[in-house]
Parts: structure tokens; C-alpha cells; sequence
């Protein structure tokens, strides 16, 4: 085409074209996205109803992230053990992602993408675990509620690992860098992180927000005990967490509404 008819498109309008057809093509992904446009989570004030429009309205990067989350909706089982309504497990993850990504911005030295997908894929190992849970649920659900006891113990009394320890074999397997298998398999215990302990202490802070304030989609949110205890071992005490606390985005408080469904299994 002659230089004087060649649309005048810069280099990032062409990448934002490029994104857009890429996503269209798959149908279920290019729903999948909208629908997550259009939900709680990002609280845009205008309905979405085109990828293109998407990436004007949310910007490169977090079209992104947002394409990625919902790209992974399927790996998460929508009703099983984990989950305390339909695709609990899902919206936990994608929930701590957004939630991470914002605590990575404010407390700085850690990449807020990096943050992001920690919080995406932290749980992992409950998509493994999952699928056995069924029998064990009456006693998970006494032993926590009744007892106290906290979630990872149970998994290793009924299973010999605990859904950390199951998600560290899966992003092997996978062959995840180093500190990605760090906040999945220790984001209970960032002590025994062995490249990346501050991003598993972030992770572990996001649960531990998580469970205090934002709404249950998964069974972990019945893991109440030890707070004080839990904010020492990670450095930081009661203000500290008010202050983290006040960090968590607006559209987390609703995101219960959200295929909020009983769970029936």
C-alpha cells in the first residue's frame, strides 16, 4: 500500500488490535472475558460488550491479567469440597490476585504482575486435592468449626500433604520459576521459602486478610485461629494489618454476589 494511503496507527494501537483479534477468536474466552468485564470485580460504570472496548476501558495490562484469569476459570472446579458456593475456589483466586497486585503497589520491591499471578495460581493444589475431599468434608467442616483446627493440618492428617505441598509438585511439573513454586507451596509457611520469601509472605498476608474481612467462597475461610500468632511470624502487628486491610479494592466487599450459588456437593 502506498505510504500516503497507510492508516496512521502507532505501534500500541496495533498491539491493542492484535490483543483484541487473538481473544475474539475463542469464542468461550472472549465470553468468559466480558462476562468479568461486565461482574463485580472491576466495577466499570459502562457495560462492556466488545474485546476492543474492553482493552480502551481496563488498558493494556490489566486486559491482560483479566484475559489470564479468565482463561484459567476451567482448571478451578466450579462445586466440589473447597468450594463454599458455585466456583468458589475461582473467585478466591482471582480475588487474592487483584487483592495482591494492589498490596505489591503499595508496599513496593515486588513486580505487581508477579503479585498477580501469584494470587492467581496459589492455590493450585487444591484443584489436585479436591477431588478426594468429598468423604473427608464432615470432619473438615466439625474439626474447623468445632475445634479450631487449621485447614492444612487436616489435609495432612487425611492426606499426607497439604494442598501447598500439592500445588509446589504441580508448579514442578509445570516447570514455574522459583519464586511462583515459593508462594504456591509455602504461602502457609513463608519460612521455608527458599528464593522468594517476600512474595510468600505476601501471599500468606492476602490470606490472612482474605479470611478476616472479604466475603467466603472457600473452605479456608472457616480457618480462624491465631491471628496475632500469624501476623508475628510475617512481622507485622494489629496496626500494621488494619493498615493492609485498608488496602483491599472496593469491588473484593462484593464479590460474594457473584455465582453465588449453595453448594451442593
Amino acid at each position: 500500500m502506498p505510504p500516503a494511503l497507510t492508516p496512521q496507527v502507532s505501534p500500541k494501537e496495533l498491539e491493542q488490535i492484535y490483543r483484541a483479534v487473538e481473544v475474539s477468536k475463542d469464542q468461550v474466552l472472549c465470553a468468559k472475558v466480558l462476562r468479568m468485564c461486565n461482574s463485580v470485580f472491576f466495577g466499570l460504570k459502562k457495560r462492556v460488550d466488545s474485546i476492543d472496548r474492553a482493552i480502551i476501558l481496563l488498558g493494556d495490562k490489566r486486559f491482560l491479567r483479566l484475559a489470564v484469569s479468565a482463561s484459567l476459570e476451567d482448571i478451578f472446579p466450579e462445586r466440589g469440597g473447597y468450594s463454599l458456593c458455585k466456583g468458589g475456589i475461582y473467585y478466591h483466586a482471582v480475588g487474592m490476585a487483584m487483592l495482591l497486585e494492589k498490596l505489591a503497589k503499595s508496599y513496593g520491591g515486588i513486580s505487581t504482575g508477579i503479585a498477580y499471578t501469584a494470587g492467581l495460581l496459589h492455590d493450585i493444589g487444591k484443584v489436585v486435592l479436591d477431588q478426594f475431599l468429598g468423604p473427608f468434608l464432615p470432619l473438615f467442616y466439625r474439626r474447623m468449626n468445632g475445634e479450631g483446627t487449621a485447614l492444612v493440618r487436616l489435609e495432612k492428617d487425611s492426606f499426607g500433604f497439604d494442598h501447598g505441598e500439592a500445588g509446589l509438585r504441580l508448579a514442578e511439573q509445570w516447570k514455574l520459576p522459583g519464586n511462583l513454586r515459593d508462594a504456591i507451596g509455602h504461602h502457609h509457611s513463608p519460612e521455608k521459602a527458599e528464593e522468594a520469601r517476600d512474595l510468600a509472605e505476601l501471599v500468606y498476608l492476602g490470606e490472612l486478610i482474605s479470611s478476616k474481612v472479604l466475603p467466603g467462597n472457600d473452605l479456608e475461610h472457616l480457618d480462624k485461629g491465631g491471628l496475632e500468632r500469624r501476623l508475628k511470624a510475617i512481622g507485622i502487628d494489629q496496626d500494621g494489618f488494619s493498615r493492609a486491610i485498608d488496602l483491599v479494592p472496593d469491588e473484593l466487599f462484593q464479590t460474594q454476589g457473584l455465582e453465588s450459588v449453595p453448594n451442593g456437593g
